[in-house]
């Protein structure tokens, strides 16, 4: 009776002769730390390990793959994790006390985010009720929920949309 070969057993005896080039290598070894940067942060954010094994990790890292490169990796994929809609203490927590880096600039785009958010409903608020009011319709029992609207649907999407793309400027730099 023959042997049933399995697909990966097919795939392996078909590409057994094939290598890898250098740059392909250099790309498996990239998305093998990024692969461990994310786990990492996602750890701490879990808090399933502490800032001190973190640190070892880093550095254990640092010697495989080159000093400079895991920490610039790591500073990328912190600032690239950082959203307005949440709890972006530990991100900060790791960029001023594992990278080092300063997050001046980081806190003044969340800022800047959602003070432009807060202008948005409070002018949106401020036409609903308008439009109410020329409707007929008053009185203070009246409170209009922007975030209802469609128009701050569309300009939450323009705001967010404005915040990545800034906030992914300050990764690559």
């Amino acid at each position: 009776m023959t042997e049933i070969k399995s697909t990966l057993d097919l795939i392996l005896e078909k590409t057994k002769h094939l290598t890898l080039s250098e740059k392909e290598k250099a790309e498996l070894r990239l998305k093998e730390i990024n692969g461990k940067i994310m786990g990492w942060i996602q750890k701490y954010r879990d808090t399933t390990i502490k800032l001190d094994s973190l640190r070892s990790e880093l550095d254990l890292a640092e010697k495989e793959y080159g000093p400079g490169n895991v920490k610039n990796l790591m500073k990328k994929a912190l600032v690239r994790s950082v959203e307005p809609e949440q709890d972006n203490t530990p991100l900060f927590d790791l960029l001023e006390q594992l990278i080092e880096e300063n997050t001046d600039i980081l806190y003044r785009l969340l800022d800047t985010f959602y003070r432009k958010c807060d202008e948005g409903k409070r002018r949106l608020a401020d036409k609903i009720n308008h439009a109410l009011v020329e409707k007929g319709i008053s009185g203070s029992a009246i409170v209009p929920n922007p975030v209802k609207d469609e128009e701050w649907k569309l300009l939450h999407a323009t705001l967010l949309e404005a915040f990545t793309k800034q906030r992914d400027l300050i990764a690559d730099n």
